[in-house]
């Protein structure tokens, strides 16, 4: 499970335990979309009320930003394989 937060954060928690088990923080603005890759070991973020803010495919495993795309954006998705 991943939530975004208005301290501009994104956190993934473990279900069973409700414990936190990671942060991600770069985004400048709330995080207002986020999507699990299909494989789950990547998210995608977008923090679309601030201006020029791109969206971040974050690595989980590194908790840090894989690529960053575009220039800005309101939501996001991952188109499925295929």
């Amino acid at each position: 499970l991943a939530s975004s937060s208005n301290d501009k954060t994104i956190r993934m928690w473990d279900t069973w335990s409700g414990q936190c088990t990671g942060m991600l923080r770069r985004h400048a603005a709330t995080p207002t979309s986020l999507s699990w890759s299909p494989c789950g070991t990547q998210l995608l973020s977008a923090a679309g009320l601030a201006e020029n803010e791109p969206a971040l495919v974050w690595e989980l495993r590194t908790q840090s930003v894989a690529y960053t795309l575009g220039s800005s954006a309101d939501s996001v998705a991952w188109a499925p394989a295929g």
